[in-house]
């Protein structure tokens, strides 16, 4: 016969249709019943019962090739992305967690941190310079008593050390020791409270926008049409209430928290670093470059093998719940076995999904690491090569501001694959909440 569409299409009257048959049927058992009059009361039950078991039969036959011809509605297949994580998906997540306020004082919060922050170490480095200098300045004034070093000596060995360093001229480039326990202290205060302002504020907010992203797809599952539900098992929505929503509210924010920090950090040392030596920043720019191209390498392959592995998960969810809602059937028909097998089957195919996701990041990692390695010992043999140069302070300011920056910079190139990796869990949620919506419950008649 076809679906109700295309009946509706073909321009067959149905209605008229079954008027017309019923009258036929009216007849034949008139007619049945007119004939058995004449014969006997035996022979008539007999014509009765009989041409009632042949009517039965007949419908029963009717009925069992209606039923072979409709065919069991066939499950879609799950639908997946390919490509990177489009940009609305970042600014929908953001802005389900908070007004366009709320995210501008929560950036204004991390700049703030990280100025501080640094700015605490670079106050470390004038502080040890000045302290350095006076110690220099002290050696002379005490060698010169037993030496025959003039006054005009004296003053061209301070004016040397001034002039050899860039924390020179102003009273707050050659702080005391008690004013730069103070601002040192200030800073470290400053850091402390707005870093835990700053930690706070994004956490509030990303567990607001799994709130939100959570209500709106539950809302868009309840609102679904029944074919939504007869063309996808209930694993497959389980999957994007369960493992999706726990990647959005645990693995998402810390992860995407390491970026924001790191790359301020990074912006930070930078500066830093090219405070104390420009020609330490072009090692860095071929790093970036470096890691740039590393990412987009990776991200080709990861991105994908993790969609691939959250779809590989809802075959396992469904068959879960396919076998707990029929536990009686299996006991009774003895297929236990049979279903544990499909199960093993189901898990093994999302396993070998997650192990290459882990064997394509550790492959990253290790990359990154020899790149870090490269990186710190190129610094180091400059900081040597040019120690006339450079005091003790910039020297170990530079050492350590680069060990510091290839650590986090490498971790924080892994932590930003990791969260566009899982921000494919945030596009399968914003998916679901986007589904067409049965009429209004409420409808003017």
């Amino acid at each position: 016969m076809g679906s109700y569409k295309e009946i509706s299409n073909s321009g067959l009257d149905i209605a008229k249709t079954i008027e017309d048959e019923e009258p036929d049927q009216e007849e034949d058992l008139t007619r049945s019943f007119s004939e058995c009059e004449i014969e006997s009361s035996i022979s008539r039950c007999g014509s009765i019962s009989n041409s009632i078991r042949q009517r039965g039969g007949s419908v029963a036959s009717r009925s069992s090739a209606k039923e072979k011809k409709e065919e069991k509605p066939a499950f879609a297949e799950e639908s997946r992305s390919s490509g990177s994580v489009s940009l609305k998906v970042y600014w929908e997540y953001f802005r389900s967690g908070g007004s366009c306020i709320y995210l501008l004082l929560f950036t204004f919060t991390c700049l703030l941190t990280q100025i501080l922050f640094s700015g605490s170490d670079y106050w470390l480095t004038l502080w040890t310079n000045a302290e350095e200098l006076r110690t220099r300045q002290g050696n002379v004034s005490e060698n010169s008593s037993f030496s025959n070093i003039t006054e005009a000596d004296f003053s061209n060995v301070t004016d040397e050390i001034k002039e050899n360093g860039p924390f020179s001229g102003e009273w707050w480039k050659e702080p005391d020791t008690y004013t730069g326990i103070y601002i040192f202290t200030i800073l470290i205060v400053g850091v402390f409270i707005f870093s835990m302002i700053r930690t706070i504020h994004y956490f509030l907010m990303c567990m607001i926008s799994s709130i939100h992203l959570h209500n709106r797809m539950f809302q868009s599952i309840i609102r679904a049409p029944l074919l939504f539900f007869d063309q996808n098992p209930v694993g497959r929505i389980l999957n994007r209430f369960a493992k999706d929503i726990g990647c959005m509210d645990e693995m998402l924010p810390s992860a995407f928290f390491d970026v924001i920090t790191i790359a301020l950090t990074a912006i930070g040392i930078l500066f830093l670093v090219g405070l104390v030596n420009p020609w330490l920043l072009l090692p860095i720019l071929f790093l970036s470059v470096i890691f740039v191209k590393f990412r987009q390498f990776y991200l080709k392959t990861a991105r994908d093998v993790k969609r691939l592995e959250s779809t590989t998960r809802s075959p396992v969810f469904t068959h879960l719940s396919s076998s707990l809602v029929g536990l009686t059937t299996l006991r009774a028909h003895q297929c236990e076995v049979v279903f544990q097998q499909i199960f093993d089957e189901c898990q093994d195919v999302h396993s070998s999904a997650w192990y290459m996701f882990l064997a394509t990041t550790r492959w990253f990692g290790i990359w990154l690491d020899w790149i870090c390695v490269t990186y710190v010992a190129c610094v180091t043999y400059a900081c040597l090569g040019l120690s006339t140069s450079m005091t003790g302070s910039e020297a170990g300011l530079a050492i350590s501001s680069a060990m510091a920056l290839t650590g986090m910079f490498q971790w924080g190139v892994r932590q930003s694959a990791e969260v566009e990796n899982q921000m494919t869990s945030v596009e399968r949620v914003i998916e679901y909440s986007k589904l067409p919506s049965e009429a209004a419950l409420d409808s003017i008649i």
